[in-house]
């Protein structure tokens, strides 16, 4: 067999001289190689190296120390010390497929996050990054989506209807669609200025919205009697009112102003 070959090989040896002839058989198996996933960040395998789920820095990890990982935190904190450095190439995550939970927050990441096969994932924390796009369609369990100050223009939630948390702002979308993500409880579209318009009317679970230097023209938070914040100042938009229930005139949620 060559090198790469696997499987069970029959073999038959036969030692002969001039006085007598004997044959030997028996079987060779062959073991495939252990998958690796390729982590072609530096950064990124050694952060792995450290969690003790690699050893060596060559690109490659075994994909079994990673397909069962369910909690992982990327974070790059002590942002702007020489001696801390970005994950700038996430790929590799892909094979994480078991993720729960996963943080990313402040690396300078460009390259695309693949996370169509982590079908359990509920939370993805990755503020603060460069990645110019995300795909969580195939992620409907998720009910933690944080993206805030990434260079993002579009993203579908339609297919997260467990959605509690949605941090979008000081991203680059022009619009969102929330309808059916109605168990929300915290929303931030701060900083879109070109969203106008924003129906919460069947978030009656929504307890924190943010939504400062937006292009709102008008918002109805009358269905919304558990919110307790409220930011809507700096818009360059036509809101001069915002609609209210009489109750929250009596506990009037704060960033009201």
């Amino acid at each position: 067999p060559t090198a790469q070959a696997s499987g069970t090989y029959n073999y038959t040896l036969t030692v002969s001289s001039t006085s007598y002839v004997s044959s030997f058989t028996g079987a060779i198996t062959v073991s495939p190689p252990a998958p690796k996933t390729f982590v072609p960040d530096d950064v990124f395998e050694q952060r792995l190296i450290d969690m003790g789920y690699d050893d060596i820095l060559d690109d490659y990890v075994l994909t079994s120390n990673i397909s069962g990982i369910t909690n992982i935190d990327l974070q790059r904190t002590g942002a702007g010390t020489p001696q801390v450095q970005e994950i700038k190439d996430i790929t590799g995550i892909e094979d994480f497929i078991s993720l729960t939970y996963l943080k990313l927050i402040n690396n300078g990441i460009t390259s695309s996050i693949d996370l169509s096969k982590m079908l359990n994932l509920s939370s993805f924390i990755a503020s603060s990054n460069l990645f110019p796009s995300i795909d969580v369609t195939d992620n409907p369990n998720l009910t933690q989506l944080w993206i805030e100050s990434s260079p993002i223009n579009t993203i579908d939630v339609t297919n997260n209807p467990n959605l509690t948390y949605l941090m979008v702002g000081s991203t680059n979308l022009s619009s969102l669609d929330i309808s059916n993500n109605n168990l929300l409880q915290v929303l931030s579209i701060s900083g879109l200025s070109s969203i106008t318009s924003l129906d919460v009317s069947q978030k009656t679970n929504l307890q924190e919205l943010y939504a400062q230097g937006t292009g709102l023209n008008s918002l109805d938070v009358s269905n919304n009697s558990q919110l307790t914040r409220c930011y809507t100042q700096n818009n360059s938009g036509n809101l001069t009112c915002v609609q209210v229930h009489q109750t929250q005139l009596s506990n009037i949620p704060i960033g009201f102003t």
